[in-house]
């Protein structure tokens, strides 16, 4: 959900990992650390999979405001009950004095290393298949909506795992999905009004999936948000279970 706060064309975005709305090169630099620092997630088992091959060699820290969620899922090496916020703040303000000393050690190599995962482990988008292949939906999406300012907005499932791992997104708030699983479709009406409530009320488009309830049509239409709906066939981009 914190996906844009860092743009995904930084040379610090690392990509994001786990078992399905991930990034080969995200998962490639997960396993190549040697210290985790989670802020309000949940580790759950679609991000870690296996447990052992997930936490072997690197150490975590994990900050949550709910004191339950710190080691329900593996015991961290430490840690904090917090606000996010607060904890950032905190964190932020002790590094910049940590600079200012000398003291905060700057890993340029592991930029450049991920950085070279991210330039070679792209997956395929540019598919020449008649019906067009999901992959180059997407593809064709990101340089359609290329000016960094898009909001995308999509329910949960196939269309959630396929725009994770190939859409773009540069700015925060610029992706606005349901936090876990529900009622499918439910939360598309929401997500079509808060981009209709977005500040940069310029540009109110919202890219979102095809498959979507009646209802929701009509909801999308009487708040005026531009929607362009990609049809596509969600089950060629997960393998069955």
């Amino acid at each position: 959900m914190g996906w844009g706060t860092i743009p995904d064309d930084h040379p610090l975005m690392a990509g994001m990992c786990g078992l399905q709305t991930s990034h080969r090169y995200g998962n490639a630099t997960m396993l190549a650390s040697d210290f985790v620092l989670g802020i309000g997630n949940r580790w759950a088992n679609r991000h870690t999979g296996s447990i052992d091959v997930y936490t072997k060699g690197r150490k975590f820290v994990h900050v949550d405001i709910e004191p339950t969620q710190i080691g329900r899922v593996f015991a961290p090496d430490y840690g904090i009950v917090s606000d996010a916020q607060a904890a950032l703040e905190l964190f932020v303000a002790v590094a910049r004095e940590w600079k200012a000393a000398g003291k905060l050690r700057i890993a340029a190599s592991g930029s450049r290393e991920c950085r070279e995962r991210k330039r070679t482990m792209l997956r395929k988008t540019n598919f020449e298949n008649v019906p067009m292949k999901p992959q180059r939906v997407y593809q064709c999406m990101n340089n359609a909506f290329d000016d960094k300012d898009t909001c995308y907005v999509t329910t949960i499932g196939l269309s959630q795992i396929a725009a994770a791992q190939f859409l773009h997104v540069y700015k925060p708030r610029n992706w606005i999905n349901c936090g876990q699983a529900g009622p499918l479709g439910w939360t598309d009406s929401g997500g079509a009004r808060r981009a209709r409530r977005r500040s940069d009320a310029q540009d109110r488009r919202a890219v979102r999936r095809l498959r979507f309830p009646v209802h929701d049509r009509g909801a999308r239409r009487r708040r005026a948000v531009q929607a362009a709906v990609p049809p596509h066939r969600g089950q060629q981009l997960v393998p069955r279970a």
